[in-house]
């Protein structure tokens, strides 16, 4: 819609509404622009946190493959401070240290 009023401003030689409103067009664009590129690049720091392997009980015995290589019935351990590798159940949990609370 503004496009169409910067194009009539420019057809009717309105030149100070015409340059105001290319003006908010320019630095709309600008704005978009920069929104695009941070979020692209939140975008990037967020898979770079992702669990990239995982610890797994297979076949009774611990292992570390490719957390997009676990399926439905692995068990996984977690330590205080990992990154979920996946959707998970919890089974157990064994507090590392105890929390004493005023």
């Amino acid at each position: 819609m503004i496009e169409a009023a910067v194009i009539l401003s420019g057809v009717v030689r309105h030149w100070l509404d015409f340059f105001v409103i290319l003006a908010l067009l320019f630095s709309n664009a600008i704005v978009a622009f920069w929104e695009e590129h941070q979020a692209g690049n939140e975008i990037a720091a967020l898979k770079a946190k992702l669990a990239n392997d995982a610890t797994v009980l297979r076949d009774g015995k611990w292992a570390t493959p490719k957390a997009s290589e676990l399926v439905a019935g692995d068990v996984i351990r977690l330590k205080l401070g990992n990154i979920v590798p996946a959707d998970a159940r919890l089974l157990e949990a064994i507090p590392s240290r105890s929390i004493s609370l005023p």
